[in-house]
């Protein structure tokens, strides 16, 4: 059974936060995928959600709102934007855009890896199922330490 956004966000080791669309957070995670390009709703396919650190994301607010119903146009599920330096200021026109669409706009901490979210996608049961599928999302079992907060 396919994992929902809903459910992604339920948890504990994955911190995103809602920015918009919430009317969509029942659609299913078929795949997670990074993707920087200009035109990503070109390399990210219906279902999938497109995970960013912001170079992809357009800084004007038109081109914001643009983006967005690009991305739901192709069929993704949603967005989420690492909360990182190079991603722009989001604009309220991509929010209230994103609304209107119900298409999911997430935002991922910093000291959260976006790799944790792939690590999720679309498979609930190895995501929700099973307390070992979630301590290997766990800083520590990768080698590393948390992330630095970002000042």
């Amino acid at each position: 059974m396919t994992l929902t956004l809903r459910e992604l966000l339920a948890i504990p080791q994955i911190t995103n936060k809602v920015l918009a669309g919430s009317a969509g957070l029942d659609r299913p995670v078929v795949w997670a995928h990074a993707c920087e390009m200009p035109a990503p709703w070109d390399w990210v396919g219906e279902g999938e959600l497109l995970m960013s650190i912001g170079h992809c994301v357009p800084v004007d607010e038109s081109g914001q709102a643009h983006f967005v119903r690009q991305l739901a146009e192709a069929g993704l599920c949603g967005v989420a934007l690492g909360d990182y330096a190079p991603m722009p200021r989001l604009s309220q026109a991509m929010l209230d855009t994103a609304d209107d669409l119900g298409f999911p706009v997430l935002l991922t901490a910093h000291d959260t890896p976006l790799f944790r979210c792939r690590a999720c996608r679309g498979d609930r049961q190895s995501a929700l199922g099973t307390p070992a599928a979630l301590a290997a999302l766990a800083p520590e079992r990768r080698g590393g330490q948390p992330r630095p907060e970002r000042k």
